[in-house]
């Protein structure tokens, strides 16, 4: 039932958001090697990756709600 609906949801809104996820990363990717950009904005995305990536957690996940989006928290 869910590859019947998810199929054409993904062929709905691949194409109307997929550009803009595109022009989204190239444009972070150039700020983060622009010299007008403040060094502590410059290195937020590299430790918000890796912190999603390691092991360690700040929050453990047997906190019921916070634990759970902690990772989702810091990617936003």
């Amino acid at each position: 039932m869910f590859a019947r609906l998810a199929i054409p949801l993904l062929l709905y809104f691949v194409p109307r958001f997929l550009p803009r996820i595109i022009r989204f990363v190239r444009l972070v990717w150039r700020l983060s090697f622009d010299k007008r950009v403040s060094i502590v904005l410059r290195m937020l995305l590299p430790l918000a990756i890796i912190y999603v990536i390691s092991p360690i957690d700040l929050l453990k996940d047997t906190i019921p709600i916070v634990g759970r989006f902690d990772d989702l928290i810091v990617l936003s």
